[in-house]
């Protein structure tokens, strides 16, 4: 599969941590659905044994329809993450509003045909509207729509705030998603590679 991944231009995703004694599965390898429209190729993925998906709303609703449809009649003990707040298609990047947020994560199930959604990262962070975008994640997941949320991308003080706003909301930041490389070395400024 990872010929075939790399031939489609597919990638990999970057480690998930989970924090706050939440406890995923050991996932050897995630598959991030960003270009993939293909269900051969994730049902692939899922005959490889992959087990973590990774889905966003700023990848089109290609990825979340894909994913879902592959899902659909396979018995899988896969787990998914998607992102939302992030809409290249919208008049501003960032849509993470409440209003913006509850709408993406109703989307979500919709396309992914999953209820609760496994995973619900905030993707990157809206320095006016991501603790709000929180809340309303919280809200989700207190009405049962969300089992875990995340954060993609955060600074470690963004990481630091999340918990605090969660704890007081009766809710944990279950897990971060930062990418990391060679290339991609923003974890080492923003303070969340010491965490």
């Amino acid at each position: 599969i990872k010929t075939m991944l790399r031939e489609l231009g597919l990638f990999a995703t970057p480690p998930i941590h989970s924090i706050q004694e939440i406890k995923f599965p050991n996932f050897k390898m995630g598959f991030g659905c960003w270009q993939s429209t293909d269900t051969k190729v994730i049902q692939a993925a899922l005959e490889d044994k992959v087990q973590l998906f990774v889905t966003a709303e700023a990848y089109g609703d290609s990825n979340q329809q894909s994913l879902g449809d592959a899902l659909k009649n396979t018995y899988s003990t896969s787990f998914i993450m998607t992102k939302v707040g992030i809409n290249p298609m919208a008049e501003e990047k960032f849509t993470q509003s409440e209003t913006q947020i509850r709408q993406s994560v109703h989307k979500c199930i919709q396309l992914l045909g999953k209820n609760p959604l496994d995973l619900v990262a905030l993707h990157r962070l809206d320095e006016n509207a991501w603790k709000g975008a929180l809340e309303e994640l919280i809200s989700l997941q207190k009405k049962g729509l969300i089992k875990h949320i995340g954060l993609s991308e955060p600074t470690a003080i963004q990481l630091e705030e999340a918990i605090v706003i969660a704890e007081r909301n009766e809710s944990k930041i279950a897990a971060i998603e930062s990418a990391y490389s060679f290339i991609v070395r923003r974890a080492e400024k923003n303070g969340i590679k010491k965490i």
